[in-house]
């Protein structure tokens, strides 16, 4: 069966932006497709809501006041956090793509992105988690 980003109906994505408008903005995208989002900034106890609200996704801006989004991940993934990570970045340029691989970010997308290629990215992610993790369930 192909999976497509209607037929990922229960998603929970959280954003991590620093600027309000944009984490209303993607919000409301993420909701309006009939998934959840959860948007809050950089000072949110992120493994916290990953655990309590069983995220999916992580869509993380890079350059945020209090961190950034690369040491944000670092963190979340020294704590056993292992969802996929999208970052967002107004200079996607400037982004340290080697320690973004080696934190496992799924994509690095350009400020603003297009709402088809955020969409598409976000199952992407999600779609290739799932079949990550049926791998490990599967026996030889």
């Amino acid at each position: 069966m192909v999976q497509t980003i209607f037929s990922l109906p229960n998603m929970k994505v959280l954003i991590i932006d620093d600027e309000p408008l944009i984490r209303k903005t993607l919000n409301y995208a993420i909701t309006h497709r009939g998934w959840t989002a959860y948007a809050h900034d950089e000072r949110a106890d992120c493994a916290r809501i990953i655990k309590e609200f069983g995220i999916d996704v992580l869509l993380i801006d890079y350059q945020m006041p209090a961190i950034n989004g690369l040491d944000l991940i670092d963190g979340l993934r020294r704590s056993g956090v292992t969802i996929p990570a999208i970052m967002l970045s107004a200079n996607a340029h400037a982004i340290d793509e080697t320690r973004a691989k080696q934190l496992g970010v799924f994509k690095i997308l350009s400020k603003p992105p297009t709402l088809k290629e955020l969409m598409g990215v976000l199952a992407k992610a999600v779609v290739k988690q799932e079949k990550v993790e049926k791998s490990h369930f599967q026996r030889p």
